[in-house]
C-alpha cells in the first residue's frame, strides 16, 4: 500500500504502529506538506485494480466505485506525480 497522509499526531502514531508490526516492506507513506490542505475533507480516494473508489465519511459512510481504465490511469498518474514531488 502506498499512502499520502495528512500529517497529524494521530496519523504519525498510526504510521509508526504499522511499521512496528513488521509491515515495512508492504506499506509506504509520505506526509502531505502542512501548507497543502488537500486531504482535510471527510473523503478518501482509493486507487486499485483498475478502479477508483471515493469513500465519504460525513454523516453516514457512502462509497462510489468507478471502473474506467482512463479514469484509473489519470488518478494513478496524478498520485504518482504527487508522490514524486512530496519530500521523503
Amino acid at each position: 500500500m502506498w499512502e499520502i497522509v495528512y500529517e497529524s499526531p494521530y496519523s504519525r502514531r498510526q504510521a509508526l504502529k504499522i511499521f512496528s508490526q513488521g509491515n515495512m516492506n508492504r506499506y509506504f507513506y509520505k506526509f502531505m506538506p502542512p501548507d497543502l490542505k488537500w486531504g482535510l475533507t471527510s473523503e478518501d480516494i482509493v486507487i486499485y485494480d483498475g478502479k477508483v473508489a471515493i469513500i465519504n465519511y460525513s454523516d453516514k459512510a457512502s462509497c462510489i466505485v468507478l471502473q474506467s481504465k482512463e479514469f484509473y490511469n489519470n488518478f494513478k498518474e496524478l498520485f504518482d506525480f504527487v508522490w514524486r514531488v512530496i519530500p521523503d
